[in-house]
């Protein structure tokens, strides 16, 4: 993680795996996220926050990855409310770190346009098939 996040100076693993600890440059501060489940057969998992920056609560994630000819295609789904703030500034902080942590500096090609539905729902961002740079 720490190749590609711009953010990251820092990610340790628990020794049972099932939890990261995210350091971020220049601070103190850390995300903690917790695997919820690993599906080789259907190359995805899923992961919450279980403390973290966004303002928001219930995060559960999942990526999944579904090959083709023209190369992979990667489906971020994420389910999330509000917390201490208007769903919009959510939805907002919610998309912006999700934008940034796999289309800054990762082996994703992203469009500049990629869109989701209102916080509490599931977003999905479908990132089109690419290679890696």
């Amino acid at each position: 993680m720490t190749s590609w996040h711009p953010a990251v100076e820092r990610c340790d693993l628990s020794a049972d795996g099932k939890q990261r600890t995210i350091f971020l440059f220049g601070s103190a501060r850390t995300v903690v996220e917790g695997l919820e489940n690993w599906d080789d057969a259907n190359h995805s998992f899923t992961y919450t926050i279980v403390s973290g920056l966004l303002p928001v609560a219930n995060y559960h994630a999942t990526i999944s990855v579904i090959g083709s000819a023209n190369g992979s295609t990667l489906t971020f789904a994420v389910g999330y409310e509000a917390r201490g703030v208007p769903d919009a500034d959510a939805k907002t902080a919610v998309d912006t770190a999700i934008y940034r942590s796999l289309c800054y500096n990762s082996p994703l090609l992203c469009s500049p346009d990629q869109r989701s539905v209102p916080p509490a729902e599931t977003v999905q961002l479908v990132f089109p098939p690419a290679r890696h740079r």
